[in-house]
């Protein structure tokens, strides 16, 4: 299984005064931004050695991410995460040799050197 996380958080940065058009000045107006952030893949296999997900290196490397951002003097400050999305794939590698026989769908290596990829491409995924 080939497992990755995406995040969506919530920034507000205060505006300066040149940049508020309107206002009464008791409250300084903000910005509001939404920052898209990911983590690298990582592949949790169960068949041949028990690899678990390891959470806390998963929670590092998504606050890594947002200091990255906010840290070159942006300004913007991490309000809320809107959104945390687990995307758990299949992980197929490709494998097989070009000449032999595939069942519809299977992946397969292609060379670079062999002429009329795309055409065999197309003729592997089977008819239309």
């Amino acid at each position: 299984m080939r497992v990755h996380f995406l995040a969506e958080a919530g920034f507000v940065h205060p505006m300066d005064d040149d940049d508020a058009a309107s206002g009464n000045g008791s409250t300084k107006p903000t910005r509001h931004i939404s920052g898209y952030f990911h983590t690298h893949p990582v592949h949790v296999s169960a068949a041949h050695e028990p690899q678990l997900l390891d959470f806390s290196s998963v929670i590092s490397e998504l606050n890594k991410a947002v200091d990255q951002f906010t840290c070159r003097g942006s300004g913007y400050v991490l309000t809320c995460v809107a959104k945390l999305t687990v995307v758990m794939v299949p992980f197929r590698p490709l494998s097989g040799d070009p000449t032999s026989q595939h069942p519809v769908g299977s992946p397969i290596n292609m060379p670079l050197s062999m002429s009329k990829t795309f055409a065999t491409t197309c003729v592997s995924c089977g008819p239309c």
